[in-house]
């Protein structure tokens, strides 16, 4: 088997490798890279995803970053988890094994090799081998001596009726989709009626929302080319007594799945349930247009070992709960190379588990 690095003559054809693989979603795909490696700069990253040959056949891909936080050099996608490799449809089983154990030998020699203190690996639940109804996968990164860091993710499967879609709506969120849509009206921007003026929008009510510029401007760049390209569609909500835009969400659009990327809502208009018109006309929308499972959103629920939600995080993955849908895993797994650095982080995270439940006991008192 050997290894050859990606780089611009080969791109196409990892993209194209992406399209045609179960095991791939947009995660894997050399548009969302560039996203990573723009979003957090001061992280330096530098790309070294590669793919696996035999004989000049395509066998896999494996995505790759390398970055540097506090000095500490790492596999990781803006500090999260680096979508592990995908596959050849075409490889038998065994085969596909033989492959898995040859690619996680070469990211080991690699972090020995640069210095690489950890590793973070996470599964796509928007992919093809995973999303099928209750075809959820093992995490097999625990065989390679990482350590299983999972959470939960909301998946709606939106090809039911919109009638029948929306029995699974919370009581409370469809009161409020009812009440929005008589002071509100949405328009959908995709590769068809997207332009800059139009996208501009989006951004300055973003810039608005969190109070400053939250990232590059080149990763906003990346994102409405991709609505251009038809791998994201933004949808916005408008008064109808101004026709003002008062929110926006942006969703990434790949294979037959969606993934709630983005949303901005006017900070002025904090009272109207905007999110929830949104969300809902979102949902119709990716019905039509023949997708399948749109992903809303993580899931948290106050404390956990591995991350610390703040109340806002877990309100917002309440909020999107009410939209209905399946709880299913989303897969992480982090391998660490350095034992000063697992002390470090684990015994960190213990710290802000005990303080949760030291908080629960004073509040059952």
């Amino acid at each position: 088997m050997d290894i050859v690095l990606l780089n611009k003559e080969n791109e196409a054809t990892w993209n194209e490798f992406c399209l045609q693989s179960a095991d791939a979603w947009f995660w894997h795909t050399k548009y969302w890279m560039d996203y990573v490696i723009n979003y957090r700069p001061e992280f330096q990253p530098e790309q070294l995803s590669f793919f696996i040959k035999e004989n000049n056949e395509l066998l896999a891909i494996c995505p790759l970053i390398l970055e540097k936080n506090n000095d500490i050099k790492k596999f990781s996608f803006s500090d999260f988890g680096v979508p592990v490799p995908a596959f050849s449809d075409k490889l038998p089983v065994k085969i596909q094994k033989k492959v898995q154990n040859y690619i996680f030998e070469h990211i080991d020699a690699m972090a020995l090799e640069l210095g690489v203190k950890k590793a973070t690996f996470r599964f796509s639940p928007l992919a093809k081998v995973y999303v099928q109804p209750k075809n959820h996968p093992a995490n097999y990164l625990l065989k390679y001596g990482y350590l299983d860091a999972s959470f939960n993710t909301q998946i709606l499967d939106i090809f039911a009726d919109p009638g029948t879609l929306k029995t699974a709506v919370r009581k409370g969120h469809k009161y409020d989709i009812n009440r929005s849509g008589k002071i509100m009206e949405s328009r959908i921007f995709d590769s068809k009626s997207i332009t800059k003026e139009d996208f501009d929008l989006y951004c300055q009510l973003h810039h608005k929302d969190a109070g400053r510029v939250t990232r590059p401007q080149i990763t906003f760049d990346l994102m409405y080319e991709w609505i251009k390209q038809g791998k994201a569609v933004l949808v916005g909500a408008k008064l109808k007594e101004n026709c003002q835009y008062v929110g926006f969400s942006y969703h990434i659009v790949y294979k037959n799945g969606a993934y709630y990327a983005s949303s901005a809502s006017d900070p002025v208009c904090e009272d109207m349930p905007i999110a929830h018109f949104i969300l809902w006309e979102s949902i119709s929308w990716l019905r039509n247009n023949q997708v399948r499972f749109f992903e809303i959103g993580w899931q948290f629920y106050g404390g956990e070992l591995h991350y610390q939600a703040s109340d806002k995080e877990c309100q917002i993955a309440k909020f999107k709960r009410g939209f209905g849908g399946e709880k299913v895993p989303q897969l992480i797994a982090e391998k660490y190379f350095d034992t000063e650095l697992f002390m470090l982080e684990y015994l960190k995270k213990i710290g802000y588990y005990k303080k949760y439940l030291e908080a629960k006991k004073t509040e059952k008192k």
